[in-house]
């Protein structure tokens, strides 16, 4: 009998698990527990603990393996804390005034069509940094999406901030939709390996959205003891519950006119590959039609998208 591979799969929350600062779906929520029962599942994220719950659920820390705030500053296990760090006693108060003080002029500078409050927040293990301020509207924080796209805010203030604080040891890491993560080198993501890397686990497998170099997901994505998978979102008019083809172009034109009217879209997250994998994280004992139901079960609400894969992206749609 071949043994079964020890497995563990963190996924990053923002982007991954969740859209940006929303909460967890019923249909993710089913997901995460169905994956529980074959492997062990941890989530690491860039949030504070608090803002975690609110996207997760007050169980946040508890009902993971591991869950890890502000990269894994802030560190439980099975419900326990088992580490706590501050960048307050990383970089000490001079430099940090320094920092601050900077940043807080070059955001009263800048000019937006909006501006609301909470442009630096401090948390433990980062200094989360905001040109719109996090305490937009959620309508807000999209047309500032929108204007960045053409703008490129946040990558110009990065280049600002690697130039003037490069002696600070500090990492600048465009984070969510309208942030900026700073946190010292060695306090990305990859920061929460040290804790489950001594576990034993055949496997780590890391799943998030900004996996490119620049990104919050860039240094676990690429660490030599991950495996790394890129997830991207679709928008969509609606989710497909019936799978027949038959219907003429006239009703579906029908359908998309009352959608127009609902103007409701439903943000599902597609996972290209997540089925190859998680066939290799099942128990082989696993009965073979239980299995190709968990498989169909898993694929109608997460595939994992692979955007390097061009091919198998085209080949998926």
């Amino acid at each position: 009998m071949t043994e079964t591979k020890k497995v563990l799969v963190l996924f990053d929350i923002d982007g991954t698990l969740t859209p940006s600062r929303k909460t967890l779906t019923e249909d993710m929520d089913n997901f995460i527990t169905e994956l529980q029962t074959k492997v062990d599942v941890g989530v690491v994220g860039g949030s504070d603990l608090p803002k975690q719950k609110e996207q997760l659920g007050e169980n946040a820390t508890t009902r993971f393996k591991y869950s890890f705030s502000e990269n894994g500053v802030i560190a439980f296990e099975e419900g326990k804390l088992i580490s706590k760090s501050s960048i307050t006693d990383k970089l000490g108060e001079e430099k940090l005034q320094k920092f601050l003080n900077f940043c807080l002029h070059y955001i009263a500078d800048f000019e937006l069509p909006v501006k609301r409050g909470t442009f630096i927040e401090f948390r433990n293990g980062m200094i989360n940094i905001s040109l719109i301020g996090r305490n937009c509207s959620y309508e807000e924080r999209l047309q500032y999406v929108e204007l960045e796209k053409e703008g490129q805010f946040r990558q110009k203030f990065v280049k600002i901030l690697q130039e003037k604080f490069s002696e600070y040891g500090l990492v600048f890491s465009i984070g969510g939709q309208i942030s900026i993560d700073v946190f010292p080198q060695g306090w990305s993501k990859e920061y929460c390996l040290q804790f489950v890397n001594n576990k034993g686990y055949d496997e780590i497998h890391f799943f998030g959205d900004k996996t490119y170099k620049g990104g919050n997901d860039y240094e676990i994505f690429i660490h030599e003891e991950t495996i790394g998978h890129t997830v991207t979102y679709l928008k969509v008019d609606d989710e497909e519950e019936d799978e027949d083809d038959s219907d003429s172009d006239s009703d579906r034109e029908n359908d998309n006119n009352d959608e127009e009217e609902d103007k409701f879209e439903k943000e599902l997250y597609i996972f290209y590959d997540i089925k190859k994998i998680l066939k290799k994280m099942i128990n082989k004992e696993y009965n073979n039609n239980n299995k190709n139901k968990f498989i169909k079960s898993i694929s109608k609400h997460i595939y994992l998208l692979i955007a390097k894969n061009e091919e198998k992206q085209k080949q998926f749609f």
